[in-house]
Order: structure tokens, then sequence, then C-alpha cells
């Protein structure tokens, strides 16, 4: 009787060794910066309307929740800095003539800054050779000067992810940030971009 709570002691030892040893060649977090280039647009209702290309980086940070054969995912956070330039924006924004005397004057400089911090779920489908990503978050975004504009974003990305979890892999995608602002007038925005960067998961 002995011997056999013995082995049953081993094997549930055995087990969870083996158990804890799947679970720890699992991805745990992720962290991914990307270059972008693309188009971005301003729009207070119909009244005026501001494009330009736009560059800058994107960061993002995950927690891996969900751990299968061919899918991952979890939650992400995700910080976008970015600029976009239009050689007559000023001037436009200066000679623009407000068609109500209660909305507020936006002066846009040449080079418009913007920025966006999202929170939202990753997810990733391996397909042997690659992989593919997407990632979804809401939040604030806004311009960063002087007169500065805040409003609800929705973010999305979708890309592919070259496969090798093991090392630095590529991600290539495409992103688009979506908004509704609060400003007087309302106003949208919408930042349209190309990224390439780095993807780094780890156990």
């Amino acid at each position: 009787m002995k011997h056999k709570y013995n082995l049953f002691l081993l094997s549930c030892l055995f087990g969870l060794a083996g158990y804890s040893q799947s679970m720890l060649e699992k991805p745990t977090a992720y962290i991914s910066i990307s270059a972008f280039v693309g188009k971005h647009t301003i729009a207070f209702k119909d009244y005026a309307h501001s494009k330009g290309w736009s560059f800058g980086f994107s960061l993002s940070l995950g927690l891996y929740l969900v751990n299968s054969n061919d899918y991952h995912g979890g939650l992400q956070y995700t910080l976008l800095e970015g600029a976009s330039y239009e050689k007559n924006r000023r001037q436009v924004s200066e000679d623009f003539i407000l068609p109500n005397t209660k909305y507020d004057k936006h002066i846009l400089f040449k080079f418009t800054q913007f920025r966006s911090s999202t929170v939202g779920w990753f997810n990733e489908f391996d397909t042997g050779d690659f992989s593919f990503f997407h990632r979804i978050g809401f939040g604030i975004f806004g311009t960063t000067e002087k007169d500065q504009l805040f409003d609800f974003s929705m973010h999305n990305a979708l890309g592919i992810l070259s496969n090798n979890p093991s090392n630095t892999r590529l991600l290539i995608s495409v992103i688009h940030d979506a908004q509704i602002g609060i400003g007087n007038p309302n106003y949208t925005m919408s930042n349209t971009a190309f990224t390439i960067g780095g993807f780094r998961s780890f156990n």
C-alpha cells in the first residue's frame, strides 16, 4: 500500500513538473516598438478640414492571458506618438471665419503633434510560417500643442508576425485611429498608417 501511495505521489509530481514546464514554455508578456508613416486628418464638422502626411512611432505592451496551440491573446496597452505636416495648415486655420461666434478658434501648426494612449485586447493566430496579429484598444487621443484637443478614440492594428518566438520578431502592420472630439465645435480626427517594427515575447 505504501509503495502504491509513493507511486501516486511521484506520478503527481511528474505531472505537475511537466505542466509547469509547458507553462514556462508559453509566452507571458510582450513588448513591441514600431515606426509608422501614413495620413492624418482633422475635421471640424463640415466647416474645415486639415489633412497631411503623418509619421511617428508606437510602443505596445501586452500580457498573455490565453495560450492555446494556435491562438494567443490578452490585455495590451499602446502608446502612439506622431506628427502630421501640411504646409498651408497654419494659415488656413488663422484665416478661417467661424460660422458660429460661440465656436472656439483653433490654431493648428504646419507640424501638428498628436498622441494616443489606449488599453484593449490583442490576438495572435499562428499559421506555421507566420502569425496574424490584431490589436484593438480604447482611450484618449489628442493634439499636444498649446491649443490642446482631447477626445475618445479607438485604435486598431492588423499585421503579420514572423514566426520565431524565441527571438525578436518582425511585425508589419496597418494601423487606424478614429476619434470623436469634445471641442466646440465637435471634431473628428483620424490617422491611417503603415508600420514596421520589432516584437519580443517573454516566457
